[in-house]
């Protein structure tokens, strides 16, 4: 899959479903499975590097997240 398929298909999922899907790879990013090689680790942000080399991403990435945010409630009222 390409990066623009991968996004699209995240962007159809639910808001919550989105938001965990988030979480868990920023999760996954910052600790990694037990087994895997251990990297090291840069200096500032530990997202910093992360992303590098897909910048076009993470900016459309960024911009549908403040879209959202700009749009929808946080919260509904039944929860």
């Amino acid at each position: 899959m390409t990066f623009q398929q991968i996004y699209e298909a995240i962007s159809a999922l639910p808001l919550r479903e989105r938001l965990q899907l988030v979480e868990r790879v920023v999760h996954d990013a910052a600790e990694p499975p037990q087994g895997a090689p251990e990297k090291r680790a840069a200096q500032g942000s530990p997202l910093d590097g992360l992303f590098s080399d897909i910048p076009d991403l993470v900016e459309e990435v960024c911009a549908g997240a403040y879209r959202d945010r700009a749009t929808r409630r946080l919260r509904t009222s039944d929860e």
